[in-house]
């Protein structure tokens, strides 16, 4: 839990969704996103910085993290890096997928609610700039 509760902070979810992080990600994947919210990491710098673990193992476990919406992807001196979404990023590609049961029936509605205050949020901030 103590992974979530780090990864919860880095990514600023709000308190009432922190039970849908806990449903999507599991406490070893929670570790891998937490060396990668700031900068784009290889699969065998996060191994390095993780030392038990297996660099295939990463690697198999960020290109399924990056097909669930979950990281973004490039190449650095022909190596795939990885860098997690925002917890706006991932929700929104959730719901644009209709991804519903992965995030709970039960949560839409307040899933929902963050997704629109978020972007309300967003495009005000981006008016501000313009002005």
């Amino acid at each position: 839990m103590e992974e979530h509760q780090i990864l919860k902070k880095k990514l600023e979810i709000p308190d009432n969704l922190t039970s849908i992080l806990t449903r999507l990600i599991s406490p070893e994947e929670s570790q891998v996103l937490v060396l990668i919210t700031e900068k784009f990491l290889t699969a065998s710098s996060v191994a390095g910085e993780l030392e038990e673990k297996n660099p295939r193992e990463i690697s198999s476990m960020l290109k399924a993290l990056y097909q669930k919406g979950f990281l973004y992807e490039k190449t650095i001196d022909d190596e795939e890096a990885y860098r997690c979404r925002s917890f706006y990023d991932i929700i929104r590609s959730h719901l644009e997928e209709f991804r519903y049961d992965a995030l709970g029936f039960e949560n839409l509605r307040m899933l929902r609610q963050y997704y629109i205050s978020t972007r309300i949020g967003k495009t005000e901030e981006a008016i501000k700039s313009v002005s």
